[in-house]
């Protein structure tokens, strides 16, 4: 049975957060390494619907982001730059995406080895200049 997969679904907490859905595969199972994720997820969907609702105006906006970024398969911050030229890579993960033209910002932090992203702050662009993207975490 030398190579064989086992694929299930499952639940994972990654540093607090709730994964909507992973996938792990495992193989061979005496081997000690397991592969994460063959989707990537935004972790906390219930915050892209509460910003649609304080920020009205950029709602479409997320939602479309939201569902492309469902299928992304990015393996590091050069994938990003190549669907989202305008997004600014920053450290410790970072990424920095306009939205709706850059009136509104949306910084995330993505861990390319479990296809995850994580939503850090949400807000107007003034609200943006307020802030340290490399150390916000509001959300």
């Amino acid at each position: 049975m030398k190579g064989f997969f086992i694929k299930r679904w499952f639940e994972l907490v990654i540093e607090g957060t709730y994964i909507e859905k992973i996938v792990v595969i495992k193989f061979p199972k005496w081997k000690l390494y397991d592969y994460y994720c063959v989707i990537m997820n935004i972790l906390k969907r219930q915050t892209i619907n509460d910003l649609g609702k304080i920020y009205p105006r950029a709602k479409k906006q997320l939602e479309v982001w939201y569902d492309e970024v469902k299928k992304a398969r990015w393996k590091g911050p050069a994938d990003i730059k190549k669907e989202y030229p305008k997004a600014s890579i920053l450290k410790q993960k970072r990424v920095v995406f306009d939205i709706l033209g850059g009136e509104f910002r949306l910084v995330v932090k993505v861990e390319f080895e479990f296809q995850a992203v994580y939503i850090l702050f949400f807000g107007t662009h003034q609200e943006y200049d307020g802030i340290d993207a490399e150390t916000v975490n509001n959300y």
